[in-house]
C-alpha cells in the first residue's frame, strides 16, 4: 500500500541520515584529536552542528557515535565518499563553516588548515573552502555571493543597527537553504539557548532558538528575514492604518491611511498625513517626506504610546504569507519541515501545527486541483472535510490547524497561508477553585501581549 511505501521510505531515510551523522562524527573527530587533547569547546561545537542537522534523530545515538569516534578514531576515507555521495548541497556551506570553526578552536594551526582543504576538496567542494577561509581571515571581508550574511551591531557598518550600547554585541549571520548560523564578532554578550556564545564561535539557530544581543532578541524568522531582505531588498511597501485605537498594517493604500512603510536592513518611512506621527524625539514627521530608520526607533501617533517600528514589522510576519507559483507549475509539495523539503517546494511557518507533508496538483485552467496527504502528525481538512486525495475546487481552504491553513487559488498559480495568532490576551475576574483546597484564585484580571508571560505563584510552584 502507499501507505506502507511511505513508512519504509521514512525508515530508510533515518538508516541514511544515521549513516551521515556517524560519517560527520568521524570526519569532526579526526580534527578534535589532532592534537591528543579534546576541549568541552570542540565537542560543544560539533555536537550542536549534528544534533540541529538530524533534529529527528535520537539525540542519545549521536552523542554515542561521537563519543565513539572521539575515543576510537578511524580512517576518514570511507566517511569523505559517504558525505560526497549523501551530504546534502544545503549542509555543506555550514558545514564547512563549523568544520573551520573547529580548526579555530584548536589552535588554528598550519598542517590542521591545510587538511580542512582536503577534507572538503574530498566532497568536491574546495572553492567553497577557499571561500570560508577568506571569510574567518578577514572580518571585513568583501560578501560572497555563496556565503548570504548580514551583520549586527551598534555602528554605521553594520547592515542591521542596534542601539549604542556598551554591552550590544556584533554578529554575523549566515545561511545555507533553510540553515542559518550565526558568529559573533566580539567579545560582548550573545546569548542563545541560555548559553553566551563565546568571540568568534558558530551556532545554528533553530526554529525554536531565540538570539539575545543586549536589549535586543531575535527568533529564526527575523534572521530569516533580514537574510531574505540582503538578497531581495527592500519589502513591498505597507501603510499604517489605525483600527480602534489600534495601529496595523495593510498591503492597500486607503485615505486614512497614515504612513507608507518599506522593511528592509532599515525601515523606510513616509507620512502620509501632517500632524499625526512624531518621532523619537517627538518632532514631527512630514508628510511626504521619507525618513530612514533604525527598528529600535519609536514613532508616536497623536498622544498614544510610542512603539517601535520593530514591533510594526512583526505584525507583517502575524498573517501568513503568499506564494506566488511560476506559469505552468503543476506539482508542488508543501511542508513545515525544511527537512522533508528540497528544490521548489513551498515551506509553510513551523510552529502553528503537527508536522505535516501535502502534495498538490493544479491546473491553473480548469481551476481545479488534487491534494493528498503524504504525512501528518495531526488531522487535516479541506473544505471542512478530512483531506483524502480528493479533487478541490478553486479556493478551497486546506486548514492544517485551528492557528494555520492554506487558500488554494489555483487559477492565479497562488497558494495563500492563512494564519491566526493572537496578538494579545485579556482576561477579566479569573476565578479557579480546588475541589478540597478552596479558593486559589480570585477575580483576578489582567492583559498580556504576543510574547509575555506571566506565572501565577503559589505556595507548590506555579
Amino acid at each position: 500500500s502507499s501507505q506502507a511505501k511511505r513508512f519504509l521510505f521514512r525508515d530508510a531515510r533515518e538508516r541514511r541520515h544515521e549513516r551521515t551523522a556517524g560519517a560527520l562524527c568521524q570526519v569532526f573527530a579526526s580534527f578534535i584529536n589532532h592534537d591528543g587533547h579534546v576541549h568541552r569547546q570542540e565537542l560543544e561545537i560539533v555536537y550542536d552542528f549534528v544534533r540541529n542537522v538530524f533534529p529527528e534523530s535520537d539525540h542519545g545515538i549521536l552523542g554515542n557515535k561521537l563519543e565513539s569516534a572521539v575515543a576510537r578514531p578511524q580512517n576518514i576515507t570511507p566517511s569523505l565518499k559517504h558525505l560526497k555521495k549523501h551530504l546534502g548541497t544545503e549542509l555543506r556551506l555550514p558545514f564547512a563553516l563549523q568544520l573551520f570553526s573547529l580548526v579555530r578552536a584548536g589552535g588554528d594551526h598550519p598542517g590542521e588548515r591545510e587538511r580542512f582543504h582536503t577534507v572538503m576538496g574530498a566532497i568536491g567542494n574546495r572553492k567553497l573552502a577557499k571561500i570560508v577561509e577568506g571569510e574567518f581571515n578577514d572580518i571585513d571581508s568583501p560578501k560572497s555571493g555563496r556565503l548570504p550574511r548580514v551583520d549586527f551591531g551598534p555602528g554605521p557598518e553594520n547592515d542591521v543597527r542596534l542601539p549604542s550600547s556598551e554591552e550590544t554585541p556584533r554578529f554575523r549571520c549566515y545561511q545555507a537553504g533553510t540553515l542559518i548560523l550565526i558568529r559573533n564578532l566580539n567579545d560582548k554578550g550573545l546569548w542563545v539557548r541560555g548559553q553566551q556564545v563565546a568571540p568568534d564561535r558558530l551556532v545554528r539557530i533553530s526554529l525554536t532558538d531565540e538570539v539575545v544581543a543586549g536589549p535586543r532578541r531575535f527568533n529564526y524568522h527575523d534572521l530569516a528575514f533580514f537574510l531574505q531582505t540582503e538578497q531581495k531588498g527592500l519589502s513591498p511597501a505597507f501603510y499604517l492604518i489605525e483600527d480602534n485605537n489600534d495601529l496595523t498594517l495593510v498591503r492597500t493604500k486607503s485615505r486614512s491611511a497614515l504612513a507608507k512603510i518599506s522593511f528592509g536592513h532599515r525601515v523606510l518611512l513616509t507620512p502620509l498625513q501632517s500632524k499625526r506621527l512624531t518621532g523619537s524625539r517627538r518632532e514631527p514627521l512630514l508628510a511626504g517626506s521619507d525618513y530612514e530608520c533604525d527598528y529600535h526607533d519609536l514613532i508616536h501617533l497623536d498622544e498614544q504610546e510610542p512603539l517601535t517600528l520593530e514591533s510594526l514589522r512583526r505584525l507583517t510576519q502575524q498573517t501568513g504569507q503568499r506564494f506566488v507559483l511560476p506559469a505552468g507549475r503543476r506539482k508542488v509539495l508543501v511542508s513545515n519541515d525544511p527537512n522533508q523539503l528540497s528544490g521548489d517546494s513551498l515551506l509553510l511557518t513551523p510552529g502553528l501545527a503537527g508536522r505535516f507533508v501535502l502534495e498538490i496538483e493544479f491546473d491553473p485552467t480548469s481551476g481545479l486541483g488534487d491534494a493528498r496527504v503524504l504525512e501528518a502528525t495531526e488531522a487535516v481538512t479541506a473544505n471542512g472535510r478530512p483531506l483524502d486525495d480528493e479533487t478541490l475546487p478553486d479556493g478551497s481552504l486546506i486548514r492544517l490547524s485551528n492557528r494555520q491553513a492554506l487558500r488554494c487559488r489555483f487559477s492565479e498559480n497562488i497558494l495563500d497561508e492563512e494564519r491566526n495568532i493572537v496578538r494579545d490576551l485579556e482576561i477579566e475576574n479569573l476565578n479557579h477553585r480546588f475541589w478540597k483546597g478552596g479558593k486559589a484564585i480570585d477575580s483576578l484580571t489582567f492583559k498580556l501581549q504576543r510574547g509575555q508571560m506571566m506565572c501565577i505563584i503559589g505556595p507548590s510552584g506555579s
